[in-house]
């Protein structure tokens, strides 16, 4: 019974992880984007001679504004993704979250927020949520404030096709179309993140055995 209890504790434990991460501040954001285009970012109370508003520019000129705010991460490089035509872009932002609240309920409270959402000419025409792109909610990483859900840094923009590529935590490859922010393709990747999840599997056994050690354990199996 007391094996039972701590192999369900430690299910628990570890099907959803919670880290203790602050969302950054909204700040500055400057992005080439091509044929003459920029992308400029200017949070309130930010000065940006000669781009004072958020949008995309042409040889300085302003083309369309944006009037919403991103939480840059990363310098924003796996954040804003634009077609090549430079009307529509991507955003896949941060999920933020109330701190303070059970995992579960942060769970089903991201559910229901953007995870991706589509800009054409600077305003918001569609998005996605977290159950159009993930399978399983114990895959996310939870932090105090917001939710992650998939590999920034393996986000693949191809301008050629107008397509992004994210892939998931559980491993799932989604294709977007750039230029209507659509989904176009669903994969599961082949490989799989075997050391970590042995990783994972390994923690929670040390964990069992701690839980139910008794003086002598040890040895008698050693002695078998």
């Amino acid at each position: 019974m007391k094996f039972i209890i701590s192999l369900l504790a430690s299910a628990v434990l570890f099907s959803t992880v919670i880290y203790a991460s602050p969302p950054p501040p909204p700040h500055p954001f400057y992005q080439d984007i091509g044929n003459g285009m920029t992308f400029h970012f200017t949070p309130e109370g930010y000065a940006d001679a000669g781009y004072p508003f958020s949008g995309v520019y042409r040889n300085g000129e302003l083309i369309y504004t944006i009037n919403d705010t991103f939480y840059l991460y990363g310098g924003g490089q796996h954040q804003v993704f634009f077609s090549n035509d430079g009307m529509t872009f991507l955003e896949v932002p941060l999920i933020l979250h109330p701190h303070g609240i059970f995992s579960s309920y942060r769970i089903w409270l991201v559910n229901g927020r953007p995870a991706v959402r589509v800009f054409y000419r600077g305003n918001v025409v569609n998005y996605h949520r977290l159950p159009d792109l993930i399978n399983s909610p114990n895959k996310l990483h939870l932090f105090v404030s917001h939710v992650w859900w998939d590999d920034a840094s393996s986000r693949i923009h191809n301008l050629e096709n107008n397509t992004l590529q994210v892939t998931t935590l559980e491993n799932r490859i989604i294709t977007f179309d750039l230029s209507t922010g659509a989904i176009v393709n669903i994969q599961q990747s082949a490989t799989r993140l075997v050391i970590f999840e042995l990783a994972w599997i390994a923690a929670a056994s040390i964990i069992i055995l701690v839980i139910n050690y008794k003086p002598g354990m040890i040895d008698t199996y050693l002695n078998k």
